[in-house]
């Protein structure tokens, strides 16, 4: 009966092997065929090729045609692993897995010199607690056997002592029962055990703990596709808040908002709170009424709403502070313009003056000559 059973799970293992085969190289077909040359010779092409050899060595292994064609080759021994790998590509279907496992990588680094860390500290008060335990079994005569028995089993040496330190801040042993045989036979070394564990607990591992959540705060730049979608999914989350607050604001339900509702929806605490949780200020309502009313309608749709408390939303962007620089030299040109304008008309209309008056004077100049002959003749 344990044979047909054997015989029974070796047939479905390999009934299910077949079928993932089938599937695996079906898909790699169907990429195939629609990328053509750019899956042998593209960016992906590394990738493809390596699924390829893993697809070969996984049917070799089904159809068991490793042992007759290639018997001994460790190559392809080395060369069967790579199908193993091709869970990583499964990462990028589900999210959390990708985050879990890109979190774990992200704290490698400092959880070796956390590690490093930790084995000093350890170390440390090793040290403290060997050399009360020496000088317990090198000057006092008269040893209680429960407790000699107590050094040799978890005190003898630095490795036995950074070993029960160890266990005792990471729940291998009770810190209560270790510490026990201290209480004893030294008062002080048994507050430094105290004083070791409330340290560590409460302090250094808290901090570790920081130290790796302050790491995978920065696991985003190792996945673009993680970037992307921990914008979209804000956007989604932030349209989807304002959508809440367009619903409570419409209270005839007419899908619109005009300028009466607007105010009359600001007098409730809930709105506010609303409008708070999305960084806008409405203090002055009518004036955020018209920068949301971009149609110049005095009514607001909920797509519009949408929009304007999206462009409203937080702090000044930096391509609306750019755009506000941009209109500013605009600005300041026209105006050099408009300047350099009227200085012209200016200096034309002074300069017509001074040709008006220096006719007047020629002609005035040519007068009195004229008057002063009809004076000699009379």
């Amino acid at each position: 009966q344990g044979k047909e059973i054997s015989g029974l799970q070796e047939a479905a293992s390999t009934a299910l092997s077949r079928v993932f085969f089938a599937i695996f190289s079906v898909e790699l077909l169907l990429r195939a065929l629609a990328e053509r040359g750019a899956f042998f010779c593209g960016a992906e092409r590394l990738w493809n090729w390596f699924e390829g050899l893993a697809l070969l060595s996984m049917g070799l292994q089904v159809f068991k045609l490793e042992g007759p064609l290639l018997g001994r080759l460790s190559v392809l021994r080395f060369v069967r692993l790579f199908r193993y790998v091709r869970i990583v590509q499964v990462f990028k279907f589900f999210k959390q897995l990708r985050f879990m496992a890109y979190s774990i990588l992200a704290c490698l680094a400092s959880m070796a010199w956390a590690m490093v860390l930790l084995a000093l500290w350890i170390y440390i008060f090793a040290l403290f607690f060997e050399d009360a335990v020496q000088e317990y079994l090198m000057y006092v005569d008269a040893k209680d056997e429960h407790v000699h028995a107590a050094f040799e089993k978890h005190w003898n040496g630095m490795g036995a002592a950074m070993r029960s330190l160890l266990y005792s801040i990471t729940g291998g042993d009770s810190w209560g029962v270790l510490s026990q045989v201290f209480w004893e036979v030294n008062v002080l070394a048994a507050c430094g055990y105290v004083l070791f564990m409330v340290v560590t607990l409460f302090g250094l591992l808290n901090i570790l703990v920081g130290i790796f959540v302050q790491d995978t705060n920065e696991l985003l730049a190792w996945d673009k596709d993680l970037v992307l979608e921990s914008v979209v999914d804000k956007r989604i989350e932030l349209e989807g808040l304002i959508g809440q607050l367009f619903d409570e604001m419409d209270v005839d339900c007419s899908g619109k908002i005009c300028v009466r509702e607007f105010l009359a929806g600001l007098e409730d605490e809930r709105v506010k709170s609303y409008f708070q949780h999305l960084n806008i200020d409405v203090s002055k309502a009518r004036v955020v009424f018209g920068l949301l009313d971009e149609n110049r309608n005095n009514v607001l749709e909920k797509e519009e709403f949408i929009a304007g408390c999206m462009r409203l939303h937080g702090d000044a962007k930096s391509t609306e502070a750019a755009t506000l620089i941009i209109l500013c030299r605009r600005l300041l040109k026209q105006f050099d313009t408009l300047e350099r304008r009227i200085l012209g008309k200016i200096a034309g209309a002074r300069d017509l003056d001074c040709r008006h008056g220096c006719a007047q004077d020629a002609a005035e100049a040519v007068r009195q000559p004229r008057e002063e002959d009809r004076r000699h003749n009379c």
